[in-house]
Formats: C-alpha cells, sequence, structure tokens
C-alpha cells in the first residue's frame, strides 16, 4: 500500500476539527396521509414507549416541547451479543435523539442526534422511530 505522508496533517487536522465541531445526524420523514396531530400524539408516543428487538431500554428519560413541538430523548440500553466465533459480551448505550414536527402540510418529522455514531447506525435508529411512529 502506498502512503502519502503530505496528505497526514491534513487529514488529522480535519479528524480533529470534526471531532471538536460534532456530527449531528440527520433524518426526515412525510406523513402525508395523516394529520399533524395525530402524527405529533404518536411521536409522543413512540418516544415515551420505545420497542426494541434487539435492545433492552434501561433508562428512557423524556422531555416534550408542546409550543415547539420537539421532543428530546435520552436512551440508556443494554444487549448481550452472542455470536458463533466470538465470545459473548454486553454492549450497553446511551442515545441522545431529538425529534421535532417540524411542518404540518405535509407532517414531516425530522429526526437528529448530536451523537458520533457510525451512519448506518443511526439510519436503523431513524427507521425504527419513524416506523414506530407509523404504527401508532
Amino acid at each position: 500500500m502506498r502512503e502519502f505522508p503530505s496528505l497526514r496533517r491534513p487529514l488529522a487536522a480535519l479528524a480533529a476539527a470534526a471531532a471538536l465541531a460534532g456530527c449531528t445526524h440527520e433524518a426526515s420523514h412525510v406523513y402525508d396521509d395523516r394529520p399533524a396531530g395525530d402524527v405529533w400524539q404518536a411521536m409522543k408516543q413512540a418516544a415515551g414507549q420505545p420497542r426494541y428487538a434487539d435492545w433492552i431500554v434501561i433508562g428512557n428519560d423524556v422531555l416534550v416541547d408542546e409550543s415547539g413541538r420537539r421532543i428530546v430523548m435520552a436512551r440508556d440500553l443494554k444487549r448481550d451479543v452472542v455470536n458463533p466465533g466470538t465470545a459473548p459480551h454486553r454492549e450497553e448505550e446511551k442515545w441522545r435523539l431529538t425529534a421535532t414536527l417540524e411542518s404540518a402540510e405535509p407532517p414531516t418529522v425530522r429526526f437528529t442526534s448530536p451523537d458520533w455514531a457510525v451512519p448506518a447506525h443511526f439510519w436503523a435508529i431513524a427507521d425504527q422511530y419513524f416506523a414506530q411512529v407509523r404504527l401508532r
């Protein structure tokens, strides 16, 4: 593998700047078949009673801003992972999430997290929340 020493410093500086600035993940979903009031109620229910197939919710702190139509969630989760060929281990995570009802016509939910995460993991969390809103 060929190395490019001249790129090390700029890449290191970019990584450090990104770490200091934080990394916000964002996803949106439109519920064009439901009234905004119903979507808002479903958002609060999904935030207050999270359901995961592969995580156990240990803590779920939810702050609801009715006037701003914004929900802030702080979740403590754990799971035991058992894969063939590897030793079983426990994973514990803390998720900070925000859901905002951005517009009423059509109702659009914006879901964000300021935490560092693999983008694919964030998208899975966002998709799960959007599905829970849809089911309520």
